[in-house]
């Protein structure tokens, strides 16, 4: 559930006495104005990815490829299921949406949907660990937002950051946040069921 400044209280009474667990904090959801977004610094300071990498629309990603990176989920779970570009279902935001090769082999992606008729929903990023240094997976969201400014009708993002992700949480606190329109958060709470 999302927490606002006046049921925060009610809401934690109410759980406490239904058995239910103290919330924790699981997300933080930011919404940014697309305008705002290309005042970032990140936005005017771009640097190209080196000639070893290669951005592609995420439509193109081949069958092969897709049957692969299932593979390496499946076995290996990597990468983390919650940044998994195929376990939010086959359809996507075609337009936004991007993979990155390094030396030929897919490496990550920037996959976002729909939110509304006004609001792009970035869904999942993610680079290979050894390859997250010096920004690159910022790239991507550049071309995302450059796709949303020329090719899409939306004029604002969404962006939900679990609190498993210390990194991207540290990006967007120092990146995104400063033009963000509002920051919200989300917790979860659990009940044990006992059957009788």
């Amino acid at each position: 559930f999302m927490e606002g400044p006046g049921n925060r209280t009610d809401l934690r009474r109410l759980l406490a006495r239904r058995d239910w667990t103290n919330p924790v904090l699981r997300t933080r959801v930011i919404r940014i104005a697309l305008d705002q977004i290309f005042r970032s610094s990140w936005m005017q300071r771009r640097r190209p990815l080196p000639d070893t990498f290669e951005i592609f629309p995420w439509t193109d990603v081949s069958d092969h490829e897709k049957e692969t990176l299932l593979r390496d989920q499946r076995e290996y779970n990597w990468p983390d299921i919650e940044v998994f570009p195929f376990h939010y279902g086959p359809h996507f935001e075609e337009n936004t949406s991007f993979g990155v090769r390094f030396e030929g082999k897919v490496v990550g992606w920037v996959v976002n949907h729909r939110y509304d008729e006004e609001t792009l929903r970035f869904t999942c990023s993610y680079l290979r660990e050894d390859l997250q240094k010096l920004g690159r997976l910022v790239e991507l969201y550049a071309r995302s937002i450059d796709q949303m400014k020329n090719k899409t009708e939306f004029n604002q993002g969404i962006m939900t950051v679990p609190v498993e992700y210390p990194a991207m949480w540290a990006f967007a606190r120092r990146h995104l946040v400063p033009f963000a329109r509002d920051v919200q958060k989300t917790y979860g709470s659990t009940k044990e069921l006992v059957s009788k």
